[in-house]
């Protein structure tokens, strides 16, 4: 079986993605039959999220706890200030 939605979004590329749908165990005498699912840019990029959420590290309650207060006070970040903290972050190997 092969789902394809290439003609679905004309703008995006696609990417094949096979799958084999056979059991394990499948009988000697059983066809050849290989299944295949063409993922849309937007599955893919879902799929590509969940991967890096997993591998995220937990809540930092002392980071949330500094943002609560600052947003308390009437406080806001700097934009600068938030992209060196980012940088930061991935250089460290913190994220």
């Amino acid at each position: 079986m092969r789902i394809n939605a290439d003609g679905l979004y004309p703008t995006r590329g696609s990417t094949d993605l096979t799958i084999d749908a056979r059991p394990s165990a499948a009988p000697a005498t059983a066809p050849a039959a290989q299944d295949s699912v063409t993922l849309s840019p937007r599955a893919q990029l879902a799929a590509a999220a969940r991967r890096a959420l997993s591998r995220a590290p937990g809540v930092r309650p002392e980071v949330v706890a500094e943002a609560r207060g600052r947003l308390e006070a009437g406080g806001a970040w700097d934009g600068g200030e938030v992209a060196a903290a980012m940088i930061r972050a991935v250089a460290e190997n913190r994220v």
